[in-house]
C-alpha cells in the first residue's frame, strides 16, 4: 500500500474504484503529484497501474451486505434514522451523535457530527481507496474514511486539496477495534481549499440533507481477483 503474479485487466466503472486506480498508479513514485480534478478517463487499467495480488488469500466467504447496526437509534429523536450498509464482513459505520436536527444559528456557530468505524475482527489483504478525495491518507484503522454533506444544490466536503503526493496504498490488515471520527461543519458550502485557499460558499438554507460517511477499496489475494467493498453510513440532517 512477494512475488508478483499476472492479473486479468479490470476495467473500473464507478467513482470509488476509479479513485483506487488513481491512487495505485500514483503509488509507483513517491514524488508524483496528482490533482484531484484529473480526468478519470485517462487512467490506465488497474492491472497495469499496480499489482495488487500480494498478501495471503482472504476468506471471502464471509463478505455480506450488513444493513443492520449503526448507532443507538432508540436514543435518537424521531426523523433521525441513520442507514448503515456494508459488504465488508464485520466492518460497519455508526452514528454516535445525540441529535440530527440543528438550527441555522447552531450550524453557523459550528457543529460536530460524530461517528465510529467498528471492526469486529481483523480483515487481511485490504487495499483502501481515497473515495472522494484522491490525496487523503488512511486513518488508524487502515481505511480511508470520506465525509460529505449533500442535498439539492448544496454540498460540503474536503474533496479538492490541490496538488499533493498521494498516499502509497498497499494491502494491509484492518485491525479489530472502534475508531471514532467526526465532521466539524459551519453550515456552509465548500469543496476544499484547492491550491489557492478557495473561500467557503454560502450557508445551507433550512432543509434536510444527507450526512454521508464511507470507506471504499478492495480485498485482494483471492483466486477470483480483487473484490470491491463499500462501508457506508447515511444520516439525515435537518437544518431549521
Amino acid at each position: 500500500m512477494s512475488s508478483r503474479s499476472p492479473m486479468r485487466p479490470i476495467r473500473i466503472h464507478n467513482a470509488p474504484l476509479l479513485a483506487l486506480a488513481l491512487a495505485a498508479a500514483c503509488s509507483q513514485s513517491s514524488t508524483t503529484t496528482v490533482d484531484a480534478g484529473l480526468d478519470a478517463s485517462a487512467l490506465p487499467d488497474l492491472a497495469r497501474a499496480a499489482d495488487l495480488s500480494m498478501g495471503p488469500a482472504p476468506d471471502l466467504s464471509e463478505l455480506a451486505d450488513l444493513t443492520a447496526g449503526g448507532g443507538d437509534d432508540a436514543a435518537l429523536p424521531a426523523g433521525c434514522k441513520p442507514v448503515p450498509t456494508s459488504n465488508l464482513a464485520g466492518v460497519s459505520l455508526r452514528f454516535t451523535g445525540k441529535t440530527c436536527s440543528f438550527t441555522l444559528a447552531q450550524a453557523a456557530a459550528g457543529i460536530s457530527l460524530p461517528y465510529s468505524l467498528e471492526v469486529a475482527k481483523d480483515v487481511s489483504s485490504v487495499v483502501a481507496a481515497p473515495g472522494g478525495a484522491a490525496c487523503q491518507d488512511p486513518g488508524a484503522s487502515g481505511l480511508i474514511v470520506f465525509e460529505t454533506i449533500l442535498g439539492g444544490q448544496e454540498s460540503y466536503c474536503v474533496c479538492d486539496t490541490g496538488r499533493c503526493i498521494p498516499p502509497t496504498l498497499l494491502p494491509t490488515t484492518v485491525r479489530a477495534g472502534s475508531y471514532p471520527g467526526a465532521l466539524s461543519w459551519d453550515g456552509k458550502n465548500w469543496s476544499g481549499p484547492s491550491d489557492f485557499g478557495a473561500p467557503k460558499g454560502p450557508a445551507f438554507p433550512a432543509g434536510v440533507y444527507d450526512f454521508i460517511v464511507s470507506a471504499v477499496g478492495q480485498v485482494t489475494g483471492g483466486g477470483g481477483g480483487p473484490v470491491p467493498f463499500e462501508v457506508k453510513l447515511v444520516v439525515p440532517i435537518t437544518l431549521r
